[in-house]
């Protein structure tokens, strides 16, 4: 579908930049643009654009299958440290967002990822007390309050909430779940699972990315955020992380536990209210546009808190549970496993160790 109507003039229309073009375009590049600038259009990711220059892709009905690939310029994107940002439509196609039925309307209550056409997963926290049958998984979201996206989204019935038998609401420790679909989704450019990590000395977690749709800051009143944004930040190991902790209200007898990880404590840079769910993801070291799921985002002490991490679900440590309910669930392992380079099996990539974060 077309971007809506929008006030910019004659035989033109709100558009996303990159499928505003002269002559061709690539679903993965963005081609030359010929817009007219435009201050009516209700995001900055959209040019008003003459309607015989408005080509939007038709996504392959079976697209080469990849898990944790980023859509962006059609090549690896190195992380930069950065500010607080929107993401490109569909720059990361597993994040989801998940929602309760209201009587009259959708009520967002977190994020989650795609790791399968019939499974997402997400925090325990968010779906532990909710009726199954209430829960709805959107995928292929990017503006939560409206349908503006060349691309429409999926939203998706739970048919079984799996959460992890040691989920604690107290201390919300193994802050795990999966939430099974009643159908599955179709994969396509901007509907895809991201991957589960694989041996050690393929991993890159010095800088990674949360993605959501949470609130800009914890003081603040107002709903969550629109448009899906994203934020990199540097994985803190076990050892520092508690010791940050334990230097705020926790105390000095606070122990992390083991089914935690933490990242962030930049001021500025951190994942917050509303984001709970929301995967937590790295690249690979031979693949530095494929991305595999590290953590959950799982609760924090305040946002935005220099020198204070948030904490995530360690989805490295909570493998073992992980992989067996899917094979219970008799899910392919190919749709969550990232492709493999085998130059780099002998090599010792870096020093850190993941069952130290």
């Amino acid at each position: 579908m077309l971007a809506q109507e929008s006030p910019c003039g004659p035989e033109r229309r709100c558009i996303f930049r990159s499928y505003c073009v002269k002559e061709t375009v690539s679903i993965y590049a963005r081609a030359e643009i010929d817009f007219r600038a435009s201050e009516t259009c209700p995001h900055n990711l959209q040019v008003c654009c003459k309607l015989e220059n408005i080509q939007v892709p038709v996504p392959a009905p079976n697209p080469k299958f990849e898990c944790g690939v980023r859509n962006i310029e059609g090549k690896p994107v190195p992380i930069v440290k950065s500010r607080e940002e929107e993401t490109d439509f569909p720059e990361f196609p597993w994040v989801v967002a998940i929602f309760l039925n209201a009587s009259t309307e959708q009520k967002f209550i977190g994020g989650g990822s795609i790791l399968a056409p019939n499974v997402v997963l997400t925090a325990a926290h968010i779906v532990y007390t909710r009726r199954t049958q209430d829960l709805v998984a959107r995928a292929g979201e990017w503006d939560i309050h409206s349908e503006i996206e060349p691309l429409r989204h999926k939203n998706c019935l739970v048919l079984e909430t799996i959460c992890h038998e040691q989920f604690h609401t107290g201390t919300a420790i193994y802050d795990i779940a999966l939430l099974i679909l009643r159908t599955p989704l179709e994969l396509t450019h901007h509907i895809m699972p991201v991957c589960l990590p694989r041996s050690l000395e393929f991993l890159n977690f010095e800088r990674c990315f949360v993605a959501g749709w949470g609130k800009p800051s914890f003081e603040q009143v107002a709903s969550m955020r629109n448009v899906l944004r994203k934020v990199d930040l540097p994985i803190v190991n076990r050892t520092e992380c508690q010791q940050r902790l334990r230097s705020t209200r926790l105390g000095r007898y606070f122990e992390l536990h083991e089914s935690f990880i933490c990242a962030g404590g930049e001021r500025g840079l951190d994942a917050c209210t509303g984001d709970g769910g929301s995967p937590l993801f790295c690249p690979l070291l031979d693949h530095p546009n494929q991305y595999f799921q590290l953590g959950i985002v799982a609760w924090g002490l305040g946002c935005h808190t220099e020198d204070v991490p948030g904490v995530y679900a360690n989805v490295f440590q909570l493998q073992k549970w992980l992989r067996k309910n899917l094979k219970d669930l008799d899910v392919n392992p190919n749709y969550f496993t990232p492709t493999f380079t085998t130059e780099y099996f002998d090599r010792q990539m870096h020093s850190k160790n993941l069952t130290k974060l």
